[in-house]
Order: structure tokens, then C-alpha cells, then sequence
């Protein structure tokens, strides 16, 4: 008895769309649920929809909770894109994890709960690329290479947006160095991602053009009237 259906029949055929549909889903809705609401309630009792953060990201939830109020709500974004990929690939495999980890990062971007208006995804692109990374290869090198690039970055140029731009930038480039055959549709996946990520920081690098783009402070630059 047969209990896989035939290849290329109408009943795969109809698996295929539903796997495919059921990653997109998956990772578009999870990405869609913005942690920084439970954080903002749970541990400042006040909701951010109605204070005017309902599209907030780490860095503005920075400036009106504070510190650990980012670090809260950046770790579970970061594992919102772990989550995403891990649901894909339970789904679909590999391809799964490609579609539910880009489209979680979409949905960070553009939430349906939020009326399409989001933040970045940076965090959720790097729980992404962590995922990716680790199923690829056995040990993240991409995502360490690809986080020492990060760093790279904000601390010789101070641009947070500009660290972020340059880790979506040369994901495909690192990862298909790395993973090579293996990477299969998360290459493709990475290919969206940088295209998604330049196109979501288009203002940001128009303000660093301008030299109007803000930048971090740290310990030993802080007397430069920053």
C-alpha cells in the first residue's frame, strides 16, 4: 500500500502549495507579533500603541524605556527569526527554513497587526542568518564572520543603520562561501534579504549621505560633542 503519494501527482502537487503556504504563513505572523507590546506592558505597564510606539524597534524602544527594556525586546526578535526558520524546517526542510526566516524578517518589516508599518528586522534577520548559518554548516560561521563585519562597521563609523546595511549586504556573498551546495534556497533567500534590508534603510543611508543620520556613542568618543 501506498502511503506517499505519487511524484508529480495532484495530491503532492497540493502538498507542495501547502507547505510552501504554511512556511510564508508561519514566519510572516510570527514576525508580524512585535515583542516590544508584551515588554512595554509587562514591565512598564503602559501600552506603546497607544504612548505612539506601536512600530518601534530596539533603538526607540531605547530611548523611551531604556536599556533593558532594548536588550528585551532585540533577544526576542532575535528569536523570533531562530523560531521561524526552525518551523520552516520543520515543514518544508531546508527550503522551509529559507521562506520562514525571510518572511518572518518581512514581517517585522510590515506587520498585518500594525498596519504594514514596522521596524527594520535587524534583529530577526540575525536570528535568521544564526539559523541558517548553524543548518548549513554545523557551526555558524557565517553568522560570526558576518557579526565581526557588524561590529566592524558601528565602531569605525558609529552608524548603527550602516552596520546593519553591510551585514544584509554580504549575507549571500559569506554564506555561499561557507555553505556553498548546501545553502540551497536559503542562498536565494539570503539574495532577498539584502535586497529587502538596502531597500527598508533607503532613508537611512540618504540621512548618512547627508550627514544627518545619528550616530552611537561610546566610552571613548563621548567628549566629541555627540
Amino acid at each position: 500500500m501506498r502511503l506517499v503519494p505519487a511524484e508529480g501527482s495532484a495530491l503532492m502537487g497540493a502538498l507542495y502549495i501547502g507547505g510552501v503556504v504554511a512556511c510564508i504563513a508561519f514566519g510572516y505572523l510570527l514576525g508580524s507579533l512585535n515583542p516590544a507590546v508584551p515588554v512595554a506592558r509587562f514591565g512598564f505597564r503602559e501600552d506603546i500603541r497607544a504612548a505612539g510606539h506601536a512600530d518601534a524597534d530596539a533603538p526607540e524602544i531605547y530611548r523611551a524605556y531604556g536599556r533593558g527594556a532594548a536588550v528585551a525586546v532585540s533577544g526576542l526578535r532575535f528569536l523570533q527569526g531562530v523560531l521561524a526558520c526552525l518551523g520552516g524546517l520543520l515543514i518544508w526542510e531546508m527550503n522551509g527554513m529559507a521562506l520562514g526566516g525571510l518572511f518572518a524578517m518581512l514581517g517585522a518589516m510590515f506587520p498585518c497587526f500594525n498596519r504594514f508599518r514596522g521596524g527594520r528586522g535587524a534583529e530577526v534577520m540575525a536570528g535568521m542568518i544564526f539559523t541558517v548559518s548553524l543548518f548549513t554548516t554545523g557551526i555558524p560561521f557565517a553568522f560570526l564572520v558576518l557579526l565581526l563585519i557588524f561590529l566592524i562597521v558601528i565602531i569605525g563609523t558609529r552608524f548603527l543603520s550602516l552596520g546593519v546595511i553591510m551585514t544584509g549586504v554580504f549575507y549571500p556573498l559569506v554564506l555561499q562561501m561557507f555553505s556553498g551546495a548546501e545553502a540551497g534556497l536559503c542562498l536565494a533567500g539570503a539574495v532577498f534579504t539584502t535586497l529587502f534590508v538596502v531597500a527598508r534603510h533607503w532613508d537611512c543611508m540618504q540621512r548618512i549621505w547627508n550627514r544627518k543620520e545619528p550616530q552611537l556613542k561610546f566610552p571613548w568618543n563621548r567628549d566629541k560633542g555627540d
